[in-house]
């Protein structure tokens, strides 16, 4: 845990650096209300809290926490909550399995969530079943026919015959192949 310091050139009674500037805060504040710092570093603390608001807020609220967690009593467990535990552990193992994964799965209870996928299954049929825009075939079918290379069809034509007839040479070469 890093002490608290006198800023550098500082003397005396001169101001200690902010912790919560310095971003120590958490293991300071800690120490203090642990009392775990030395008389001297709790007296700079609460020296620097006096004339720092947000220190002096930070450890009010250190101290109203620390207060609350004192006063908090816990409440007493019941006679029979061994026997109760027990019970609902045998009960739980009593089910079958596909049902302990199904609550392990989901653990919360599906009937509320029924609503909302039923809204969401109509807004996604909405979106898909909408009337589709008429479209105007004659004008796409144009410029369709108007990107037709038609020496481009003629190579490639070439080209898939070409392909057969190394096809038909390869199957030839391996026929006779097996016979020999």
């Amino acid at each position: 845990m890093r002490s608290y310091e006198p800023q550098a050139g500082s003397t005396g009674d001169a101001p200690y650096r902010c912790p919560l500037q310095e971003g120590e805060q958490a293991e300071l504040f800690l120490a203090w209300m642990e009392g775990t710092m030395t008389p001297e570093e709790t007296v700079r603390l609460e020296a620097h809290a006096a004339g720092c608001a947000s220190c002096r807020e930070v450890l009010e609220g250190q101290k109203a926490v620390w207060s609350a967690l004192d006063a908090w009593e816990p409440e007493t467990v019941s006679q029979d909550f061994n026997r109760r535990l027990y019970a609902a552990i045998d009960a739980g193992q009593a089910q079958p399995w596909w049902k302990r994964m199904l609550e392990r799965a989901f653990p919360f209870p599906l009937r509320p969530a029924v609503p909302v996928a039923a809204t969401c299954l109509l807004m996604i049929g909405v979106f898909l079943f909408q009337t589709p825009q008429p479209v105007e075939l004659e004008n796409k079918q144009a410029v369709m026919f108007d990107r037709v290379d038609v020496e481009q069809v003629d190579r490639s034509l070439d080209d898939l015959n070409l392909l057969r007839e190394l096809n038909e040479e390869l199957k030839l070469d391996a026929s006779g192949e097996k016979s020999l």
